[in-house]
């Protein structure tokens, strides 16, 4: 089965397992895709990083991704800032994606 035939969508996420699955059905839910490519890294809304971005551009090429979520999560370790903050983070991360 080729990419072409399947629906897939992007997720910048953490690397906290607690947050893989929900992540992943949010992503599902809004793009109605049946796969989520997860690029993560940990407190990866602070910013993007030439590994976060070459991975973006191969779920995007190669899967034809049908979009790209930036996600965070509160309590994280890769990230200790405040909810509020970690939502600018990821508006703005996902702007420059």
């Amino acid at each position: 089965m080729s990419a072409d035939s399947l629906r897939f969508a992007t997720a910048v996420n953490c690397i906290d397992g607690r947050v893989q699955q929900p992540v992943i059905d949010f992503v599902r839910k809004k793009y109605d895709v049946e796969y989520v490519d997860m690029v993560t890294n940990a407190g990866a809304a602070a910013g993007l990083n030439e590994q976060i971005l070459a991975n973006v551009k191969v779920s995007v090429e190669a899967h034809q991704s049908a979009g790209i979520v930036v996600a965070a999560h509160e309590d994280c370790a890769g990230n200790p800032i405040s909810d509020a903050a970690q939502k600018s983070q990821c508006i703005e991360t996902a702007n420059a994606l």
